[in-house]
């Protein structure tokens, strides 16, 4: 299960390869866990997609547009789940980092880059009954990319304690019947 498309091998001439992530600020790198070995590999967040790097021709890709929702915990995971219209189908993809924090961050600010640019394009256009110019952006709701995509942010880096540190709210039941 996986993308392994050739197109995604090199970006810009230069192949994908540990001695040119290394300087790259938008790779990290990152260990999954596999029958209980942790094993090495570079995460790149490039504009419209998430890519997994493990060795020189083992790659997975994931579209910004295609994933439901992300984040990171306090433990150095980030993890997203992807659509069905990811190259991988459905399902939840974890990734051990200590810099699990700025790929949540690089993720987040790439979706809504991408989302102010869709939304730029649309620019003006001129209103069907008399022909004057509207702001087509003053049209449109909410950008329906931000509605599908929920990030979840498990840490709090703004001072606030923790949620790590706070017990986790319990599912409302019925109350204990009386004796």
């Amino acid at each position: 299960m996986g993308n392994s498309a050739s197109e995604h091998h090199h970006q810009g001439g230069r192949f994908f390869r540990p001695e040119n992530l290394s300087n790259d600020p938008t790779a990290f790198r990152v260990f999954i866990k596999k029958k209980n070995k942790f094993i090495p590999g570079w995460l790149k967040v490039n504009d419209d997609e998430i890519l997994f790097m493990r060795g020189s021709s083992h790659f997975q890709c994931w579209s910004l547009a295609h994933l439901r929702r992300y984040g990171y915990t306090c433990s150095g995971v980030f993890f997203f789940e992807s659509g069905r219209r990811c190259a991988t189908g459905e399902g939840l993809h974890t990734f051990q980092s200590h810099q699990a924090e700025r790929i949540f961050h690089m993720v987040q600010s790439k979706i809504k880059i991408e989302e102010y640019a869709r939304y730029s394009r649309l620019g003006t256009t001129t209103n069907i009954n008399n022909n004057t110019p509207v702001r087509v952006n003053s049209l449109v709701p909410a950008p329906i990319a931000s509605q599908r995509i929920h990030p979840v942010q498990r840490f709090s880096s703004e001072g606030a304690p923790s949620p790590c540190n706070v017990p986790t709210p319990t599912v409302p039941t019925a109350p204990p019947p009386y004796t």
